[in-house]
C-alpha cells in the first residue's frame, strides 16, 4: 500500500514538473515571438518607403513575367494553328454598343471610371491567375 501511495506522489511530481517545464518553454516561447514582431514592425517603420517600393516593382515584375509567359503562349498556339478561343460576330458587338450606351452617358463620367476600373481589375486577375 505504501508503495502504491509513493508510486503515486512520485507520478504526480513528475507531471507537475513536466507541466512547469512546458509552461516555460510555451512562455518563452510566445516572448521569444513577441521580441521578433516587435523588431520585424520595428525594421518595417524604419524601411518602410523601401519596402512599399520594393513591393510593388516586385508586384509589376511579376506581373510582366506572366504577361509575357501568356504572351509566348499564345504565339505558339497561332503559330500551330490553334483555336483561340471565343469568337466575336457582329450582333455581340452592336450589343455590347446598345448596352454600353444605357449604361455609360459619357466618356469622363463617373460610371465609365468605374466601368473602366472595373474591367481593368478583371484583366488583371485572370491574366494573374491563368499563369
Amino acid at each position: 500500500m505504501v508503495a502504491a501511495v509513493n508510486t503515486g506522489l512520485f507520478v504526480g511530481a513528475v507531471v507537475d514538473r513536466m507541466q512547469d517545464i512546458l509552461f516555460t518553454y510555451v512562455h518563452n516561447a510566445k516572448r521569444r515571438q513577441l521580441v521578433l514582431l516587435t523588431k520585424t514592425v520595428a525594421t518595417y517603420a524604419r524601411h518602410r518607403k523601401a519596402v512599399q517600393r520594393s513591393v510593388v516593382v516586385l508586384a509589376c515584375a511579376v506581373l510582366a513575367g506572366r504577361l509575357y509567359r501568356m504572351a509566348r503562349h499564345s504565339h505558339a498556339k497561332a503559330e500551330t494553328g490553334q483555336r483561340r478561343g471565343a469568337q466575336l460576330d457582329a450582333q455581340f458587338v452592336a450589343n455590347m454598343r446598345r448596352l454600353t450606351a444605357i449604361a455609360v452617358p459619357g466618356v469622363l463620367t463617373r460610371e465609365a471610371t468605374m466601368l473602366a476600373a472595373h474591367t481593368m481589375l478583371l484583366v488583371v486577375r485572370t491574366l494573374l491567375s491563368v499563369a
